[in-house]
């Protein structure tokens, strides 16, 4: 049985957490922490998130490593849809750890929907596409969120009425080359109603298409005001519909949904991992033609969907049980304007047929691989780069960066490598080779 100490009281205004940031308003409080709005010793407006509760156990060890790999995690995702870790740290007066975040202004997207209960199409079709943008970098980066749903979008205002969205909350995140360790096999993590099948039987063995889907009921709900399963009332009853009942049809809840629409929702919520929409840069591409021309968004649009839009009766869509193929110029480039990978097809160690990219990174990428002996896993290739990229640092001072190797194996003769025009090299400066490669790449 799992020992928890009592549940600490949100620090008063005026606390000077870590004797840096001061607490000025308490914007939130959830099961295990707090948000605070802070100012930072310059003055500057900052959110501050804070972990109050931790099991007296293992698990609370478990719960402070997910909360400041949470930290990392923001760090590293390099998007403007996706909220950047400022710091992180341990405040020794309160014996809590805390994260530093940029202030957002604006709501998220549970709350305009309990506002307006249902979107236009083309107002829930844009956010999609701004999160879809998130996705795609944190998947490339080989980071899969798990926990998408409308309290986790942001729409953060701008003076200008401008609206970004941002993804909020990679507290569960799985990196794909963890080692597994923050994740036991069978746990279920994630919010039962936006949990795709394979997620509310395992966390631990899923990739981006768990996100897919996750986006694909945010989207369902935005559009039709209920979530997929709605009627289960218990994380039981959803486990159960997830297995054994279709996704109710979009348009029977929203008959004024084009069923181009409607198809490309169902896609993203097809139960089979392997025959669902296959990444988010798919998705991305398959809803951007029901945006309007523009994914762009202000603070005006946010208006309830036209009471004359409500009594159109659309044509009934064909709903998918498979994702369509993708044409040989997509398969051979994932995202528009990408070389092809040299590496799909390839055979590593005589036992992974690399078959599709799953994600890129910094350091490498990962690869939905086939074993020789059947079954399909997850492979990252490892890639040297110049130069190195320092490692991240929330004291506000870069991270000193270690010396450079001794460059061998460049894509030409000199060892400050130029510009190069190989088709290994994803850009204009050189020197990313695959590890797994044995000669220099030319």
């Amino acid at each position: 049985m799992v020992e928890h100490r009592p549940s600490l009281l949100p620090p008063p205004l005026g606390t000077l957490l870590d004797g840096r940031y001061r607490l000025d308003r308490l914007i939130g409080q959830g099961g295990m922490g707090a948000v605070y709005e802070a100012c930072t010793p310059e003055g500057e407006p900052v959110a501050v998130k804070l972990l109050l509760e931790i099991p007296r156990s293992k698990r609370g060890t478990l719960t402070i490593s997910r909360f400041l790999r949470e930290a990392k995690l923001m760090a590293d995702l390099d998007s403007p849809h996706i909220v950047p870790a400022l710091d992180a740290g341990w405040d020794d007066a309160l014996g809590l750890p805390f994260l530093v975040l940029p202030l957002l202004r604006g709501l998220d997207l549970a709350d305009l929907l309990a506002k307006l209960e249902v979107l236009s199409p083309q107002l829930a079709v844009r956010i999609a596409c701004q999160a879809c943008r998130a996705l795609v970098a944190a998947h490339e980066a080989g980071v899969v969120h798990r926990d998408i749903k409308p309290e986790n979008l942001f729409l953060d205002h701008d003076e200008q009425g401008r609206i970004n969205v941002r993804v909020l909350d990679f507290g569960i995140a799985k990196s794909l080359a963890e080692d597994g360790q923050l994740t036991a096999t069978g746990n279920v993590m994630g919010t039962p109603h936006y949990m795709s099948p394979e997620q509310a039987l395992s966390s631990k063995h899923v990739d981006g298409r768990t996100d897919v889907w996750s986006l694909g009921a945010t989207l369902y709900r935005a559009l039709c005001g209920e979530v997929p399963f709605g009627l289960a009332a218990t994380p039981t009853e959803v486990l159960l519909a997830l297995h054994t009942r279709p996704v109710p049809a979009l348009q029977s809840q929203a008959p004024w949904i084009e069923p181009e629409l409607a198809a490309v929702v169902h896609g993203a919520l097809i139960r089979d991992p392997a025959a669902r929409c296959p990444s988010a840069a798919a998705l991305l591409a398959a809803l951007e033609p029901h945006a309007g021309g523009s994914t762009t968004l202000c603070a005006d649009m946010l208006a309830s969907l036209p009471a004359e839009l409500r009594t159109r009766q659309a044509v009934l869509a064909e709903l998918p049980d498979r994702w369509p193929e993708p044409s040989a110029s997509e398969t051979a480039a994932e995202l528009p304007g990408r070389e092809p990978d040299p590496l799909l097809g390839k055979v590593l160690g005589d036992r992974f047929t690399l078959t599709r990219v799953m994600g890129r990174g910094g350091m490498g990428s990962v690869y939905e691989a086939e074993a020789a002996g059947g079954g399909r896993v997850a492979v990252k290739v490892i890639e040297e780069q110049w130069p190195p990229r320092p490692s991240p640092s929330f004291s506000g001072k870069p991270a000193a960066a270690s010396p450079p190797p001794t460059p061998s194996g460049w894509c030409t003769a000199t060892s400050s490598p130029p510009t190069c025009s190989c088709t290994r090299c994803r850009t204009a400066r050189c020197g990313s080779r695959s590890a797994t490669s044995a000669s220099p790449s030319t």
